[in-house]
């Protein structure tokens, strides 16, 4: 079982990285629309078990998030990163990220979880984190989860392991049917719609799945009442492991529109093939890092800021600064403490319940 991944990016484009409102809590026709077609209970029973034959991976790969408006390239986002998982949801991220069309500043950032605490740390501005859980959203595109994204709901935690354990799978065949096949790169792949009540919308999941590869997920398509997305997988490597064969996407597009169909943003992951390790063994000691060089100190469960000193900084909404004032401090690293104690409001807050996205 895998992990969690971590840059922020477009509503539900950044599936990639934020789709992750992507969701469902369906469950169960089970018949196909086809009189010869599996059922759809049979069909995703499947799914899952393949999936859960990945129990740690290694890779280093790119993002390429694009925004667009009215129809013209308005901003990019582009992310190096070099990912590591494992086990009770252990995971190490690398991240270097470059902005172009906006103003922002580039980010470098490495983040862990060894299963029993998060830790973050940025050199820009020699700030670390740590906390007792990861976030729940990503800070990279997450290219072993996205492909399933239809199964997790708004306030899941993006990572592999409850990815695996979501009791999302128990529920989706209600109202599911098979509509009939198609192929995507050779593959025959048998459709399904799903239907899912998302908030106080109905979202709409058209899914092809290879029936040669357990009935992975190639591709998909949302139907929202407010916009639209699809994920589609471009190419992929199939590992050979002790557990079976591992299929892992390697090029992953995805794309977000509005609701009379105009582009928002087209998000693309790539994944080097020549650096991709499955179920192999990871040491423990990749998950903790070494933040020696860090200057300031952010408790992630409590939002206190301390300099390493020992003198305690105030509140994190201190640091909750727009604007000008924003930018200015962002040239002393304090716009990455904003950040981070946003993402800890979020996380202290993510308990009241599910929120509509816009």
């Amino acid at each position: 079982m895998l992990t969690h991944c971590p840059p922020k990016v477009s509503a539900l484009c950044l599936l990639g990285w934020l789709c992750a409102s992507a969701v469902f809590a369906s469950d169960a026709r089970s018949m196909g629309a086809k009189g010869g077609e599996p059922e759809v209970s049979l069909i995703l029973a499947k799914m899952r078990g393949a999936a859960g034959r990945l129990s740690s991976v290694q890779y280093q790969a790119t993002a390429v998030l694009t925004r667009y408006k009215e129809g013209q390239e308005a901003g990019k986002i582009q992310t190096a990163f070099r990912f590591a998982a494992k086990e009770r949801g252990k995971y190490r991220v690398d991240i270097d990220q470059k902005v172009t069309g906006a103003k922002a500043i580039p980010m470098r950032e490495t983040e862990a979880f060894d299963g029993a605490s998060y830790q973050a740390f940025t050199p820009r501005s020699e700030t670390v984190e740590r906390a007792s859980q990861p976030p729940k959203q990503p800070l990279h595109p997450c290219a072993e989860v996205m492909p399933f994204l239809f199964v997790l709901g708004p306030s899941d935690r993006f990572d592999y392991p409850n990815l695996l354990n979501s009791p999302n799978w128990e529920n989706l065949s209600r109202g599911a049917s098979v509509k009939g096949r198609t192929r995507i790169r050779d593959h025959d792949c048998v459709v399904i719609e799903l239907q899912r009540h998302v908030v106080d919308d109905d979202w709409r999941y058209t899914v092809s799945a290879a029936a040669d590869l357990d009935y992975y997920p190639l591709q998909w398509n949302l139907k929202a009442p407010d916009r639209s997305a699809s994920l589609e997988v471009l190419a992929h490597e199939v590992a050979a492991t002790e557990e079976g064969r591992v299929v892992i996407p390697t090029r992953i597009l995805t794309k977000d529109f509005t609701k009379s169909g105009e582009l928002l943003a087209t998000s693309e992951t790539q994944i080097e093939p020549a650096s991709l390790r499955v179920n192999q063994d990871i040491p423990d000691d990749l998950f903790t890092l070494d933040a020696g060089q860090a200057r300031v100190a952010v408790d992630g469960d409590t939002g206190n800021v301390v300099r390493l000193e020992g003198d305690m900084l105030e509140s994190s909404r201190r640091f909750l600064v727009p604007g000008v004032l924003a930018g200015i401090l962002g040239l002393l690293g304090i716009v990455y403490l904003g950040r981070r104690l946003r993402r800890t409001a979020e996380r202290r807050s993510s308990a009241v319940g599910p929120e509509k996205r816009s």
